[in-house]
């Protein structure tokens, strides 16, 4: 993983003696205990039970460019996606990775795993192969060990969904996949090899593990509690997303009940 003092580095040009030369200095990250890292404060609200996560600006700002030009453009009243927004788009994922990455510097085990567990409940379990982008992978494995759990996941699940489908249209994407790590795609040849092993075996496209294989559990009881809490949210969130389902299609079936009715008011005034 990047040593944080590596994370900001800016160049600027030094004179001696009527020579320019080419200084590289490397900024310090802020610090709390020097107080450095100043006194604001942004709430993060992350997952779909919104649980609230206080992160100072500048220790946040120095680790993800993304919010340094996200901060930037609220304060200018053009505002900052929510890390809660509901499904998964490109600025959520990109504002959500570096949520993780900032929780793997300052070892923050419980918002890891909240993030971990949004992008496994709105890619893993949303029912249809869609998949993070490329710049997603590229902004983790720069960042992050590929044995993070969140490097896991994006190999994984690239391993068992991808295909050459994915982006053949979208020749943004295609330029994106020529810059993917080549620590992503050694283990990414390493998990296809795995999961073709399982189709042999079993006859059929393995699943995805359970979302508990990208925690970090320390003993196996606290593993089996976790799959067991697991199923019952997952189960629970899934509820919840047909109900919104449900309740938007019968809006929609309204909606458009009244708007034949509407119709037929008109006709038989024209009558």
């Amino acid at each position: 993983m990047p040593d944080p003092s590596d994370a900001a580095i800016s160049h600027k040009d030094a004179t001696a003696e009527g020579e320019t030369k080419n200084e590289t200095v490397v900024e310090e990250p802020p610090s709390l205990l020097d107080g450095t890292a100043g006194s604001e404060i942004i709430i993060f609200l992350v997952g779909s039970d919104e649980k609230r996560y206080a992160v100072h600006r500048a220790l946040l700002c120095y680790y993800s460019p993304y919010f340094t030009a996200a901060l930037n453009d609220c304060s200018n009243n053009e505002g900052i996606p929510p890390a809660s927004s509901g499904g998964p788009d490109e600025s959520h994922d990109y504002c959500m990775t570096g949520l993780f990455i900032f929780a793997e510097f300052y070892n923050v085990p419980q918002l890891r795993k909240e993030v971990v567990d949004q992008f496994y409940f709105e890619y893993a379990c949303s029912g249809v192969s869609i998949l993070p982008d490329y710049q997603t992978i590229i902004q983790a494995f720069s960042s992050l060990p590929d044995t993070s759990p969140f490097c896991r996941f994006l190999v994984r699940i690239y391993a068992v969904r991808w295909d050459v489908s994915y982006d053949e249209d979208d020749d943004e994407a295609v330029d994106n996949r020529g810059q993917l790590p080549k620590e992503f795609l050694g283990d990414l040849m390493v998990e296809v090899g795995k999961v073709r092993k399982d189709q042999r075996k079993f006859g059929k496209a393995p699943a995805m593990p359970e979302v508990c294989e990208y925690h970090e559990h320390s003993t196996k009881e606290e593993k089996t509690s976790c799959r067991r809490t697991q199923r019952i949210e997952n189960a629970a969130k899934k509820a919840a997303k047909e109900a919104r389902t449900r309740e938007e299609m019968i809006v929609d079936r309204e909606l458009r009940h009244e708007e034949l009715r509407l119709q037929e008011r008109l006709k038989r005034k024209r009558t």
